[in-house]
């Protein structure tokens, strides 16, 4: 769909019988609703959601902030939406068929055969029947991908220790801002979050997702425990969603949501490319998982619409394209989510001067807000959307410089894929800079 016209013939798997989105909330950074405009899908979203402006926490108790980042300490039009899950699902999904996508409904994928880029193409091995044969298979099957342990080139395939629990409220007369992600912290083991969602389905009110992060090793625990006891803890810690808990009265009304940390030394292995949480999953700490797949669906197809190169070459060129954004935000939340997320007693002291303190500052703001709006490519580098979309550039768009991707003397990742006319050489280099992945050798 992100082709520009360009049809291509597709089969699209799905494997429930009725095609439905998991989980509860979430929260899509400029850079995603960059990706979704190329679609014409961001309007549609946003009115569905709420426009967040800034992510405020801080401890349990506490007065100083230890979070507080605004997006307009980048750009003044700029902002995220707190959209559900359902909401993005259902838009993405009507565009798909309105589109003419081929659906294939209750097929689960097991395995592939044929993957050899020599070969006459790819079979799709699912539950009841064969499909194929394809020139390529893209895993977007998220987290659980049953095709990367059979041919991923895995890294790094860790699950981290804390999880969470979603659920979604009414926020219409609870005080709560419409615009805000709140969250509170006890200590690194216990974090609260609500995350204005959007008006209610008949378009009134406003609808918030709660959040409480707790070790998965107690989801069955909690599960167990009459829900009275979950919300006293709750209550105790954060009075002011008593009217927020008292609408959550059985334990089926949260989803349980557990992560990895999953790093491909590359996304392709031959006829087949991982792309999402399939590739490149990790903590909801920074909100980039969604915002992360939709770049990559929209890298994939201005590479694969280029028609210019073999499939092989198109494959390295996303690979490059990618990795520097994916290995950024991946590095930068295993980084940061042991101050959030973890039984360490020390680390939610060092959030002080190294969390609360930047907030200060302008050049720290500035700094903050470009990570949490996903552009970060890497330390010292990062994506102007207003190459491909000037509504959601980094300057207002009745001032935006016709740069391309070379934003202040940087050449950035996807010049060559996403910037019209963008020359063939020139996106490559920031692909493995600055920021990197840490230890982990390859998001």
């Amino acid at each position: 769909m992100f082709s520009g016209g360009k049809r291509a013939s597709g089969t699209l798997l799905e494997a429930f019988a009725e095609p439905k989105p998991l989980g509860s909330g979430l929260l899509l950074q400029p850079i995603g609703l960059a990706a979704l405009s190329v679609l014409g899908l961001d309007r549609p979203v946003i009115a569905q959601g709420s426009r967040i402006s800034n992510l405020y926490g801080r401890a349990v108790g506490g007065k100083l902030a230890l979070l507080n980042v605004r997006y307009d300490a980048l750009a003044p039009h700029l902002f995220g939406i707190g959209t559900t899950r359902a909401a993005l699902f259902e838009t993405l999904f009507q565009a798909a068929q309105d589109y003419g996508v081929q659906i294939e409904t209750d097929a689960p994928v097991l395995t592939l055969e044929g993957l050899d880029l020599n070969g006459p193409g790819v079979t799709v091995v699912a539950r009841r029947q064969r499909f194929g044969p394809f020139d390529l298979v893209i895993d977007a099957s998220g987290t659980n991908s049953r095709l990367r342990p059979q041919f991923g080139d895995i890294l790094r395939d860790r699950p981290y220790p804390f999880g969470a629990l979603w659920g979604l409220v009414d926020l219409t007369g609870t005080g709560f801002a419409a615009d805000r992600l709140d969250q509170r912290y006890a200590r690194a083991r216990h974090m609260i979050g609500v995350l204005p969602v959007g008006p209610r389905a008949d378009g009134t009110g406003l609808r918030g997702a709660l959040f409480w992060s707790l070790p998965t090793q107690d989801f069955t625990r909690w599960r167990e425990t009459p829900l009275a006891v979950w919300r006293d803890a709750v209550r105790r810690l954060w009075p002011e969603t008593d009217p927020l808990l008292a609408q959550i009265t059985d334990h089926d009304q949260l989803a349980r949501a557990s992560y990895s940390d999953v790093v491909l030394a590359r996304p392709d292995a031959g006829r087949l490319l991982f792309i999402g949480d399939a590739a490149h999953c990790t903590s909801p700490q920074l909100g980039q998982g969604a915002n992360l797949a939709l770049l990559d669906a929209l890298v994939l197809s201005r590479v694969l619409a280029e028609g210019s190169h073999t499939l092989e070459q198109a494959l390295t060129r996303y690979r490059k394209a990618r990795q520097g954004h994916q290995r950024f935000y991946q590095w930068a939340s295993r980084a940061l989510t042991p101050f959030f997320q973890s039984d360490s007693r020390l680390l939610p002291w060092l959030r002080y001067p190294l969390c609360a303190l930047p907030c200060w500052f302008p050049l720290t703001q500035w700094i903050g807000a470009q990570v949490l709006a996903g552009v970060k490519t890497g330390i010292f580098a990062r994506i102007d959307p207003a190459g491909w979309v000037p509504a959601y550039g980094l300057s207002p768009p009745g001032e935006a410089r016709d740069l391309g991707f070379r934003d202040a003397g940087i050449t950035l990742t996807f010049a060559s894929v996403l910037a019209d006319g963008g020359d063939a050489g020139g996106g490559d280099s920031s692909s493995g800079e600055g920021g990197g992945d840490g230890g982990g050798g390859g998001d």
